[in-house]
């Protein structure tokens, strides 16, 4: 397991450098490039990490539960891009989008809402429970 171990030392740097360029460069859009370019790369390696790496190093059981959790990722995916709009919101700018790109934006935020309501409720709950189990 030291290979992670020095794998994640090495995103860690090469993030903090990025980082460090771009807020000393100006904000140039090389370095936004750059920026995004690594956000992705970044995404790619996390879920690689999260859904594809348990599926290979896990039990029968480890592997039915992350299939379930991804099936329970995908079905919120899906109510989220079902649920949002693609019509544009009048704004003062003149940045022109398509409707696509309005509906990805709408489901994109509907999924941090819809995360953000399940992350509060898993805290108080877990609070909950901890009081209950504790009398």
């Amino acid at each position: 397991m030291k290979f992670i171990k020095y794998l994640s030392y090495i995103l860690l740097a090469i993030s903090a450098v990025i980082i460090i360029l771009f807020y000393t460069s100006g904000y140039s859009d090389g370095m936004l490039a750059l920026a995004l370019n690594w956000a992705i790369i970044m995404m790619v390696v996390a879920f690689l990490g999260a859904v594809i790496l348990p599926l290979f190093f896990s039990s029968g059981k480890g592997v039915k539960s992350t299939l379930i959790k991804f099936g329970i990722i995908a079905v919120l995916c899906a109510i989220s891009y079902f649920a949002a709009s693609s019509d544009p919101v009048q704004v003062s700018t003149s940045i022109e989008a398509t409707g696509t790109e309005l509906k990805l934006t709408d489901a994109g935020l509907i999924m941090t809402s819809i995360l953000f309501v399940i992350a509060v409720l898993a805290i108080l709950s877990g609070s909950v429970v901890s009081t209950i189990r504790n009398r």
